[in-house]
């Protein structure tokens, strides 16, 4: 058997000779919504929310309206959506202001922007803000979650009577986006960002898990609240980073229905984990910051002390994962370490976030990565096992492991979800 392995804007082959897989997934992609029927999509989606009123019901004549849109982190594809709702909000007369909701990310240049809103949108005149979180006169504050986090939000945003969201529904490191994610730590503050993301650290905060057992999502939620975010508008997208399901409701209420369609396409059944697992990555996953996901991933179907395999060309380098160095090899009391410098602000944790998930797999599992050559020194640096060949490196975890070892084949592992049966 020969297995063809997503690698960035190309693929890797693999020969396994006799050796058989053992578990296998690979999402059937659903089609894009053709183009000349997503304004249709987006009108159904916002005039029957999976809870709450519409958003015409909703929309105040001659009023302001907040427009929260990601950034150029995420591949929601707001130019596609927002002309339909711009057209509508000006016939009622309202007035909507678009927040460009980063967090604690950095502005978004002219050029991201465009890519971002779109060149018509950008020039229209409509208001944009962007999130800068450590501009706190910009924030108000309205209160604290159940969970201890203090809410400063912006000011403008407080400002406008109705408050929609758009967003994308993916699983990620501290369970999925989409839902009141737009919100917090979209247009909040640096210290209520902080105080959020150490929620981070908690078991339950992790890939594939929901808010009853997940305290970030469940802190979020709260926010949302509390912010009196009405309606969120949330996307799913295909491989090819096109629209494929639209939901829109209250965020508690659409983040649930939006994960449950997500998981129709992207949750997979598990009886009994492997030895070795392998992944690839995306065409956009040109940093490891954002490739490394797949190997959090690959978690739920390795065995203890199990070996991953991660493809990953990362044309545009290691990126933050960077910090990960200083608490190698991964261990109990390495995680004990980056906890403290996190506590003491001596690392940030809105930007740990990503490189602790890791780190805590690592102290379980070996990661190998497939990357390029010019790559090899920077791996080395972070103490990650590193080689440029795929058949090299599936060889070291069957010498590792034996040849009978159980595999698991998952190219997508980014965004499928293992769920044990």
């Amino acid at each position: 058997m020969r297995l063809s392995v997503p690698y960035g804007d190309n693929s890797l082959g693999l020969d396994l000779g006799t050796k058989e897989v053992d578990l296998s997934f690979t999402p059937v992609f659903p089609p894009a919504i053709e183009k000349d029927k997503l304004e249709d999509a987006i009108w159904r989606a916002l005039e029957n929310p999976v809870a709450g009123p519409s958003f015409s019901s909703l929309v105040p004549r001659g009023g302001k309206v907040a427009l929260l849109v990601d950034n150029f982190a995420r591949a929601t594809p707001a130019y596609q959506i927002l002309p339909p709702i711009l057209s509508y909000l000006a016939e009622q007369g309202a007035k909507p202001v678009i927040f460009i909701a980063s967090g604690a990310l950095w502005k978004m240049s002219r050029e991201q922007l465009e890519a971002k809103l779109g060149k018509e949108i950008l020039e229209s005149g409509v208001p944009i803000i962007q999130n800068e979180a450590r501009d706190f006169d910009n924030y108000e504050f309205i209160g604290v979650t159940s969970l201890g986090t203090p809410l400063w939000v912006h000011k403008e945003f407080l400002a406008c009577e109705l408050r929609l969201g758009i967003g994308l529904t993916q699983v990620n490191l501290w369970g999925y986006g989409g839902g009141g994610k737009i919100l917090l730590p979209g247009v909040c503050a640096y210290e209520t960002i902080e105080w959020n993301h150490h929620l981070s650290a908690a078991p339950g905060s992790s890939f594939g898990h929901l808010p009853d057992d997940n305290p970030i999502r469940q802190d979020i939620e709260e926010a949302a609240d509390i912010a009196n975010l009405q309606m969120v508008l949330n996307v799913i997208l295909n491989k090819d980073r096109e629209i494929v399901d639209l939901k829109a409701g209250p965020p508690r209420a659409v983040h649930l229905a939006s994960v449950q369609r997500y998981n129709e396409i992207y949750a997979y059944k598990i009886k009994e984990e492997a030895e070795i697992s392998l992944a690839g990555s995306f065409p956009w996953d040109t940093l490891f910051a954002h490739a490394c996901w797949g190997a959090v991933g690959l978690d739920g179907v390795t065995k203890e002390g199990g070996t991953m395999i991660l493809c990953v060309p990362c044309p545009a380098g290691i990126g933050h994962v960077k910090p990960i160095k200083r608490y190698m090899p991964p261990t109990k009391d390495s995680l004990a370490r980056a906890l403290k410098d996190f506590y003491y602000l001596n690392v940030e944790f809105w930007d740990g976030v990503i490189w602790y998930k890791l780190l805590e797999v690592l102290t379980r599992k070996e990661l190998v990565v497939v990357t390029e050559e010019k790559h090899l020194p920077g791996f080395a640096e972070l103490k990650i096992k590193a080689l440029t060949s795929l058949d090299e490196a599936f060889a070291y975890a069957l010498e590792k492991h034996g040849a009978d070892a159980r595999f698991a084949y998952v190219p997508y592992a980014k965004w499928c979800v293992p769920q044990k049966e």
